[in-house]
């Protein structure tokens, strides 16, 4: 007889960008460029076994969460948000038990004398994971 093993879904790369005005050392502007894609797992056999939907959050649902949350939090590190934002999608979704949120940072350098142009440099400047799991339970981050 057929089993239903563990399953999860998710929104991969929605980007988030952020420029802060005047915030560098010289008072030039500082790029954060971003790539977050989300994961979620949980009690979802429903899903597989009877067709229902009820308890799965859209996959537009977490882009727009992720969109709204980097604007609250605001110029936060990576790890950071996306402990808090997997913490959410686990505290808020009575099903979900398991929210697993990739960051990766896309490196950014100004170039020419008035710091408002950048260039990409191509390489990440780090990809961090965080795998929040229940509030009860330790958060788990590692890059």
């Amino acid at each position: 007889m057929a089993r239903l093993g563990a399953n999860q879904y998710g929104k991969a790369e929605v980007r988030l960008v952020h420029v802060a005005r005047g915030a560098g050392p010289d008072g030039e502007d500082l790029l954060r460029d971003w790539n977050v894609s989300t994961s979620l797992s949980g009690d979802l056999a429903d899903t597989h076994l009877t067709g229902s939907n009820a308890k799965v959050l859209p996959t537009d649902s977490q882009k727009n969460k992720a969109y709204a949350l980097a604007k609250e939090l605001g110029d936060v590190e990576p790890e950071a948000y996306a402990a808090a934002l997997g913490s959410f999608f686990v505290s808020s979704q009575e099903p979900i038990t398991r929210a697993r949120v990739s960051v990766e940072e896309y490196e950014w350098s100004p170039i020419g004398a008035t710091g408002y142009s950048f260039a990409r440099s191509g390489d990440l400047a780090g990809r961090r994971r965080c795998t929040p799991t229940p509030p009860s339970a330790r958060r788990s981050c590692r890059g």
